[in-house]
């Protein structure tokens, strides 16, 4: 029926969060649906956040000096070196 046409509609999603703390000194990219958001060195200790509709894509010079959150669950620190073009969606980390 009708009805179930309506239902089946795109529903506006809530935005995903993401928290990235400093567990060391670091250079970090953030992009949210393709918006460069944040460009910068970290501090140890410096934490920030930003909201996407989609994912996020981060950039960062070391990968265990950062510990991420996602929403609310914890995805804790990435592999240590360099990383690039990490995607992370709502359900996660999508390459590590």
């Amino acid at each position: 029926g009708a009805d179930a046409a309506v239902v089946a509609k795109d529903v506006p999603s809530v935005p995903v969060k993401l928290t990235v703390k400093a567990r060391a000194d670091c250079r970090l990219s953030v992009s949210a649906d393709g918006k460069l958001l944040f460009e910068d060195f970290m501090l140890k200790g410096a934490k920030e956040a930003w909201q996407a509709k989609d994912q996020f894509v981060i950039d960062v010079s070391d990968g265990s000096a950062i510990h991420v959150t996602l929403d609310n669950k914890k995805l804790g620190a990435l592999r240590k070196g360099p990383l690039r073009q990490i995607a992370i969606d709502r359900k996660g980390l999508v390459n590590r």
